[in-house]
């Protein structure tokens, strides 16, 4: 477990264009080394990565723990009943799961700018020609940087209203599929 600055600054050196790991590793293989964050096209992909790399261990322990808490009896009369795979995921674990599969999307939606200001931060400073740049970010900016408090408050107001609708109109609609039986 690193901090997120760490971890940002560790791909940053992987995505470097000139030394980077990856660069040498595309040059070796015979290919040419984009620029990734300095590409409008590839930079908020490249800076994604981080972002959901370094909490996918969290959210995988979480499903993990779901996963072993599942009652045997009910895996076993379904697969005796014939249900595997697709049927078996979609009918029967998908439902068990409703309670754990909810917390982890709505704390993932809660926290998914948050995830993403460090790295955009360390890696981009918003860049290139802010494609990288979230409302998190630009109210950050607005209130640090140029000092614009009033414009920074309507902004994380804003981002706070919208990203609250946001959540709870995804529980009303994920809360009514949760079978808690």
């Amino acid at each position: 477990m690193a901090a997120v600055s760490v971890a940002s600054l560790v791909w940053l050196y992987l995505y470097l264009p000139a030394a980077g790991p990856m660069a040498q590793l595309l040059r070796a293989l015979g290919w040419e080394t984009p620029p990734l964050l300095a590409d409008p096209r590839t930079a908020l992909p490249a800076v994604a990565l981080v972002a959901n790399w370094k909490f996918l261990g969290f959210h995988y322990l979480i499903a993990l723990a779901g996963l072993k808490a599942l009652p045997r009896e009910v895996l076993e009369a379904a697969r005796v009943d014939g249900a595997e795979g697709l049927p078996l995921l979609r009918f029967v674990l998908f439902p068990l799961m409703g309670p754990v599969l909810l917390f982890l999307f709505l704390s993932a939606l809660a926290s998914a700018l948050d995830y993403a200001f460090v790295p955009v931060e360390v890696m981009t400073q918003g860049g290139p020609f802010g494609h990288t740049t979230h409302l998190m970010y630009a109210a950050y900016q607005e209130a640090f940087r140029f000092f614009r408090a009033g414009i920074a408050a309507a902004e994380a107001t804003l981002l706070t209203l919208g990203l609250g609708a946001l959540i709870l109109g995804q529980l009303w609609l994920l809360e009514r599929r949760v079978d808690r039986g």
